[in-house]
This record gives C-alpha cells, sequence and structure tokens, in this order.
C-alpha cells in the first residue's frame, strides 16, 4: 500500500480555500485503490471496463429492467431520474473535485483512460452538460475518456485532437422493451456508426446478452464501425452451456482482425480459458488509446 501523504489534509484546505493553487495537490501519494467523491478503482465485475471511472450521478432515466442498481443494496440510492451525488453541494464543487483529483491521479489517468459512467449515463439531458466540462478538463491534460451509453450518442465536435482522447460506446443488448426509457438499440447504432465515420474509435458493450441470435445480428451491422467488442451474460441468468460455447464461436467467425473482449464470467459459464482463444482476444488490461 503506498503511502497516504497527507491527502485528506490538503484536500479539506482545498476545498476550504486556504490552499488556492491546484498545483499543490499534484504528486500526492494516495492508498490504492483510490476512491475519492468523483475519481475511483472500480473492482470486481466492474474492473472489466475500467480501471478508473467517474460518477456525478446517481440514477437513471433509462429505467432498463434490468439494472444492477436496482437491486441489493445499490437500490437504496437508485431513482429513474439522475441526480447529482450527495457528496456534491452542487455542479461547481462536483467539477473543483474532479479537477482536484484528476491531478492528483494524472500519470495513471493519462496511462489507463477513465470510463463515464457506472450509475448514470452520460449522454443524458440532465448529466450531459458536467459531462461535457469533465470532458473538457481531461482533453487539456491529455487523459483518454471512454463513455458507455444507452442514448443517442451526440457527435461531440470539437479540436482535431479530440477523437485521440474520447472514445465514445454504447450498449447494445436487442430489447428495447427492456430499456424504455432509452434510445432503441436502433438509434444507438445509428450513432456508433456516425461517430465512427468521424474519426472516433467507437466500441460496443453487447452487456447483457439475452438472446444470442439479436445479439449476433448487431455484431454483423457494426462491426465494420467498431474498434472494440465487450461480451458479457446477464448476471443471475441461466445459460446452456452449449450453446454459449456456440455463440462464441460464432462471434469469433465474425470478427477475425478487431479485439473482442468477453468477460471472465461467460467464458466460465462456457467452460473456456482466454489462453485459448485467438490472439484478437484481449485481456481487461487493453487499452484502445495505446492502439496507434
Amino acid at each position: 500500500m503506498e503511502r497516504i501523504d497527507n491527502y485528506h489534509q490538503k484536500r479539506l484546505l482545498f476545498e476550504k480555500g486556504v490552499i488556492t493553487k491546484i498545483e499543490d495537490m499534484n504528486e500526492i501519494e494516495v492508498k490504492k485503490p483510490f476512491k475519492g467523491k468523483a475519481f475511483y478503482n472500480p473492482s470486481g465485475k466492474a474492473r472489466e471496463y475500467s480501471y478508473w471511472a467517474c460518477n456525478f450521478y446517481t440514477g437513471c432515466s433509462n429505467d432498463c429492467d434490468y439494472c444492477y442498481l436496482k437491486k441489493g443494496y445499490l437500490k437504496r440510492t437508485w431513482t429513474p431520474y439522475p441526480k447529482l451525488k450527495r457528496c456534491f453541494k452542487d455542479e461547481k464543487h462536483a467539477i473543483a473535485c474532479f479537477l482536484l483529483e484528476l491531478l492528483i491521479n494524472k500519470k495513471s489517468l493519462q496511462e489507463n483512460g477513465i470510463l463515464f459512467t457506472f450509475t448514470s449515463d452520460p449522454y443524458l439531458p440532465e448529466t450531459k452538460d458536467l459531462f461535457l466540462e469533465a470532458l473538457i478538463i481531461c482533453w487539456s491534460h491529455e487523459v483518454p475518456v471512454y463513455t458507455l451509453s444507452k442514448c443517442k450518442i451526440e457527435l461531440i465536435l470539437g479540436p482535431h485532437s479530440l477523437p485521440k482522447f474520447l472514445y465514445p460506446g454504447a450498449t447494445l443488448t436487442g430489447q428495447d422493451n427492456l430499456e424504455p426509457g432509452a434510445a432503441s438499440n436502433a438509434e444507438r447504432i445509428k450513432s456508433i456508426i456516425e461517430n465512427h465515420n468521424h474519426l472516433f474509435k467507437t466500441w460496443v458493450s453487447f452487456e447483457p446478452v439475452i438472446s444470442f441470435q439479436d445479439t449476433l445480428e448487431m455484431i454483423h451491422q457494426v462491426r465494420d464501425h467498431c474498434e472494440l467488442f465487450k461480451i458479457g451474460l446477464l448476471s443471475g441468468a441461466k445459460y446452456n452451456k452449449r450453446e454459449v460455447r456456440i455463440f462464441i464461436m460464432r462471434v469469433l467467425e465474425m470478427i477475425k482482425d478487431k479485439p473482442i473482449y468477453f468477460k471472465d464470467s461467460l467464458l466460465k459459464k462456457a467452460g473456456m480459458t482466454r489462453e485459448y482463444l485467438p490472439k484478437n482476444c484481449v485481456g481487461r488490461n487493453f487499452k484502445l488509446h495505446n492502439e496507434e
């Protein structure tokens, strides 16, 4: 474990205005895994998506039937609309915390990138403005940003270098009826294609896989417009081992030259291990921003 080195004391002084120079917060060693107000290191299954994540809001108007936030102890914080996390006084305070924690962890964030978001959707009308403000900060500090959304992903046109730092992603299930507040899967596919046509390295999360056939059909639609595919099953659902293995083989037949990440639980259900998969099947530490 790394040394704490008075991080919490300095943070309190900064928020109270005693420390006025943000540079004074640089290069502070903190506990790992890091858990700040804006930034944190995900654990468990979420770690398969990103080493760093940012959650400004809890709750989501996509209102997906299968959302993990509606289950267990997390359901206490879930609402069918996004709410700013209680640790933030307001949006101004949220972005100040974001900048502070970015500078503290800047080197690691530049190496690993950051994902928006696990507890809401960054492209909702209520969340988009704060996300865009954070995106500008990340771009100015050369921190790669990954987004995962069920909205119609807005095409963000900015500096010429922006596609090197923004990696738009969409969740595709093919089950519009289970995602009543989200954009249709067809709209999400259209958004991914549009962003890819504007030179963004797009990616898709096929999780949860509810219908093998629907998932295969969507892979066919986006395989030429995505640079990374992540695939996982529905938590707690029952799957036939043979059908899962056949599904994996069909995916491998369709995608031969682009990286695929099969989540650990999917491979376990199929009785397969990662080391026997083709070379384009990557591990959890694969990063699009390192693939130039």
